[in-house]
């Protein structure tokens, strides 16, 4: 009984230093090249999501998709932004939901403080 509890023992401070390490690490740390920082992201999908607002509130039911394609357009070419690396980043963020969850509350308190703002002036 003495050795399987010394190999349990053995076994178990191993996996505990892996959960530990694994636990730690910052999955932002490893963000390839090609996908947007976590910030323009954030920055980016506030303003789509902004544009949709305004759409479902000002726009009519005919116009909206075109409207929406052109702001978003704009937008783009506003940044410079790489539609295929906006896709990529979206696809990037939104399969790994750690950090996607993260990315939206970001986008949510950008919105809120743009709103905060509008009001003030």
């Amino acid at each position: 009984m003495r050795i399987l509890s010394q190999f349990f023992l053995r076994l178990s401070i191993p996996v505990t230093l892996v959960i530990v390490a694994s636990c730690q690490k910052n999955p932002e740390s490893e963000i390839p090249e090609d996908v947007f920082e976590r910030d323009s992201m954030v920055s980016i999908m506030a303003e789509i999501h902004i544009a949709e607002a305004l759409l479902n509130q000002y726009g009519s039911q005919t116009n909206q998709i075109d409207f929406k394609a052109a702001y978003i357009q704009n937008l783009i070419s506003k940044n410079n932004i790489d539609t295929a690396r906006f896709n990529r980043s979206f696809d990037y963020y939104s399969t790994r939901p750690e950090l996607f969850t993260g990315v939206y509350e970001d986008v949510i308190n950008e919105i809120s403080k743009r709103q905060a703002e509008g009001r003030g002036k």
